[in-house]
């Protein structure tokens, strides 16, 4: 896929994610919550801020911390690729502090913060955050 086809996709699934959130929320699931934060952190992730993404994924993962072993092979898989591929765009500290921080919030405010990265244009490569919020 092309670079610019990725950054396409990854509009796309933050699309999607975003659509599932308010309905997370409204039913308090943290299951469907974290499903929805964690596909926004790839996309936060794929457009080059690794730092938020690497909160969303930490919410994600206080949310519901079994998500990931009930995935199916595919999702699972893209789960995988996308944390790492977020994960390796920072150092290991930044990225310890970005989950830290993402883990110690409530699934309000991780939606909101989620929800306000679809008003944020996307970074070009190499100019992501890197210690930034949301």
């Amino acid at each position: 896929m092309s670079h610019s086809g990725g950054r396409l996709a990854s509009e796309r699934a933050r699309a999607h994610f975003t659509q599932s959130l308010p309905l997370a929320q409204e039913l308090g699931s943290g299951q469907l919550g974290a499903a929805g934060l964690a596909g926004i952190a790839g996309a936060a992730g794929a457009t080059g801020r690794p730092a938020q993404a690497g909160r969303l994924f930490g919410a994600a993962g206080r949310l519901a911390p079994v998500p990931v072993a009930s995935l199916l092979p595919a999702d699972r898989l893209a789960h995988d690729h996308n944390l790492t591929a977020a994960q390796g765009q920072i150092d290991a500290a930044a990225w310890a502090a970005a989950w830290a921080a993402g883990a110690a919030l409530s699934l309000e405010v991780a939606v909101t913060r989620a929800l306000a990265l679809r008003a944020l244009p996307v970074e070009p490569a190499g100019a992501g955050d890197r210690t930034g919020s949301p």
